[in-house]
């Protein structure tokens, strides 16, 4: 067999740990070694289920098995992955809903049916009935044909989304679409915008503001571990009023194209993505201030987004705290929104990490690389 390699698309259709899970899993492996072979496409050497444990097992050295699974194309892979993925009792509705959609439409178009055709017909016996796909995919996932339907054309609006903004799939295998339905208007406009991308993220993925500030004994912790904030680069005034940050820049004032300086605490926008006001572009800008000598310490406040990449560039590269607790932001109204739907995580760039892991130990796991910047 060729070396086990892993496949994006693949990868996607498999729904991403919260940091918790992730940490249980990457403990257990510790203790106990992979005990669970990881599945791999026999003709390609594509790794098929097992995605995590290979990539903890390799960090920490932890041998692992393999075993092999006959497949004839590329359709059969993703049909093999989906069905693995449906048997599991961990998916988030709108995570289901995509796979036996996703398996609906392929089979619907399978060889020997026409194109487009709702009703092609499975007969399991010669003398069994007729039995049409979507009946067939709901007898066999537990829900009803129409549903089955319903999932396809859920499907069919996230591929045709994924052509302006990849990252929905993953996104949406996370749970954190605000709803089905507004997926599927969204693809239905989709090619009477003028920024697909934009327009995309914001409708489907955004809150109703960016303006959400962070509940105070984080920026304290900050505060306590740099000795003093310098600099939020991403803020309002309102948000100040507990920061008390020396300066800070506005939206209005594109932190991005400023020079920073300092220690710096930032709690970049959640509410965007693919453009100027993404989480990864905001790191990207403290890394590079770290490096240029403008700032001496920082820590950023992001969504735990394990599997995306600009998430994956930090974590191999920063000491990070998982927050044990999803955080409850606040609004402009000094209300709460309620906990975040999705964990929180804490990045340190700076010459300190043990302090950071002594000060934010006490909000979550801290996990430190084996080199820091």
């Amino acid at each position: 067999m060729t070396e086990t390699r892993v496949d994006p698309e693949f990868a996607a259709l498999c729904p991403p740990l919260t940091p918790e899970e992730y940490a249980t899993l990457e403990e257990s492996l510790l203790a106990e070694g992979c005990r669970d072979a990881l599945v791999v496409w026999r003709e390609t050497g594509v790794l098929l289920d097992g995605h995590n444990r290979k990539r903890i097992c390799e960090q920490y050295g932890i041998s692992y098995r393999t075993v092999e699974v006959s497949l004839v194309d590329r359709d059969a892979a993703v049909a093999w992955i989906i069905t693995n993925q449906l048997g599991r009792r961990n998916l988030h509705p709108d995570a289901a809903s995509l796979l036996r959609g996703r398996l609906y439409n392929m089979q619907k178009k399978a060889p020997g049916a026409p194109i487009g055709n709702n009703n092609r017909s499975i007969q399991r016996d010669q003398n069994d009935p007729i039995e049409r796909t979507a009946d067939a995919l709901a007898r066999e996932f537990g829900v009803s044909a129409p549903t089955i339907k319903r999932d396809g054309a859920f499907a069919a609006a996230v591929e045709t989304l994924a052509q302006a903004e990849p990252e929905i799939i993953p996104r949406i295998m996370a749970g954190e679409a605000t709803s089905r339905k507004d997926v599927i208007e969204a693809a239905k406009k989709f090619y009477e915008t003028t920024n697909a991308r934009q327009d995309v993220a914001v409708t489907i993925f955004s809150s109703e503001s960016n303006e959400y500030y962070t509940p105070p004994q984080y920026t304290e912790a900050a505060r306590e571990l740099m000795g003093g904030i310098d600099l939020d680069p991403a803020t309002c005034e309102t948000a100040q009023r507990s920061i008390k940050a020396t300066n800070f820049y506005t939206e209005a004032d594109d932190g991005l194209s400023q020079v920073w300086a300092g220690r710096v605490w930032m709690n970049p926008p959640y509410g965007k993505i693919g453009n100027d006001s993404s989480q990864g572009q905001w790191a990207q800008k403290l890394i590079a201030e770290y490096e240029a000598g403008n700032v001496s310490e920082g820590v950023m406040l992001v969504k735990a987004a394990v599997g995306y990449e600009w998430f994956e560039v930090l974590w191999d590269r920063l000491p990070v705290c998982f927050a044990r607790e999803r955080l409850s932001f606040i609004r402009a109204d000094g209300s709460s929104d309620g906990q975040s739907k999705q964990g929180t995580a804490f990045f340190y760039v700076g010459q300190d990490p043990a302090r950071f892991a002594e000060v934010f130990g006490r909000f979550g796991r801290v996990i430190l690389p084996e080199e820091q910047l």
